[in-house]
């Protein structure tokens, strides 16, 4: 047994060579052999960064935040409203009430009355009467998505932005929503550049 690495002695040569060691080469042969063979220690954790305090509100900014949640809920509540209001079913000859964009949408591309063209192609009434107020209440809803401005989007209803950019196909076998795409978005107005007034050569 070698009295460096207390292993076995690897041949006839490390035994030999040991033999002919002092007692004090031993013993530093020893230390070497330990520190060498000895595993690195784990290196040290990471301290996770620590977050920025939030930044602190004045009292102002506080009541203009709430006042933009409570206008922002009250356009999403407004756009929800007119897309997917319906109307209670009726018996008589007119239907009474507001039918949102979404069941006009719906009413148009499944075209369960049948209504079709006029022998000489144009738009029967019923197809011009339905679709003009699917046009109208389509209006309405660009003038909201005009008001959402600064507003969050993942708090808007679901295919608001299609609805107002998107019109229905008469059917039987169409689509009975929009497309994800194309959206309405407003338009965006540049500012307005006011000339300077030149000044007059000397």
């Amino acid at each position: 047994m070698s009295p460096i690495t207390r292993q076995p002695y690897a041949d006839r040569l490390e035994y030999d060579e040991v033999q002919r060691l002092s007692p004090e080469e031993i013993q530093q042969r020893r230390v070497a052999h330990v520190k060498a063979t000895k595993s690195p220690p784990p290196p040290a954790p990471v301290p996770a960064p620590t977050p920025p305090p939030a930044p602190t509100l004045t009292p102002e900014q506080q009541r203009e935040q709430e006042k933009k949640a409570q206008r922002c809920a009250k356009i999403a509540a407004d756009i929800r409203d007119l897309i997917y209001t319906e109307r209670d079913e009726t018996t008589g000859p007119r239907p009474d009430g507001y039918q949102g964009l979404k069941k006009r949408w719906s009413e148009y591309a499944e075209n369960r009355g049948k209504w079709g063209p006029r022998p000489d192609g144009s738009p029967s009434n019923n197809m011009k009467n339905h679709l003009a107020e699917y046009v109208k209440h389509q209006r309405r809803l660009k003038k909201k998505l005009d008001e959402w401005v600064g507003c969050d989007d993942k708090d808007l209803p679901r295919l608001a932005r299609q609805y107002a950019e998107q019109k229905p196909e008469l059917g039987p076998g169409k689509p009975l929503e929009p497309a994800p795409t194309p959206e309405y978005y407003p338009a965006v107005i540049p500012p307005a550049i006011v000339p300077q007034p030149k000044t007059p050569s000397k």
